[in-house]
């Protein structure tokens, strides 16, 4: 149950930043390494991601902002690497 909570939070808060990532332009870096093929971006996204879950969830629960913090940057891994996962899949725009 707690999985669930867990992942509709995610799928939430995803949608919920949805409009503010769209209007982001797409970083420099990443640009780069589309345009040379490069597709280990979004796996080094996720598995960055995967390592900051094991870390914080290796710290534990805390109380007060520290655990609103940690519990915000739980939410906000997998955010991210989404994000740079649907920049990597997003098509180039014509200049």
């Amino acid at each position: 149950m707690e999985l669930l909570i867990y992942a509709l939070t995610v799928a939430l808060a995803g949608i919920l930043l949805r409009p503010v990532l769209r209007r982001l332009p797409v970083p420099g870096w990443l640009e780069r390494a589309r345009h040379r093929g490069r597709p280990g971006v979004p796996v080094t996204a996720w598995l960055g991601c995967l390592l900051l879950l094991g870390v914080l969830w290796l710290i534990g629960e805390l109380r007060g902002l520290a655990g609103a913090l940690l519990f915000g940057l739980w939410v906000l891994a997998p955010i991210a690497a989404a994000w740079v996962t649907s920049l990597w899949l997003r098509r180039p725009t014509a200049p």
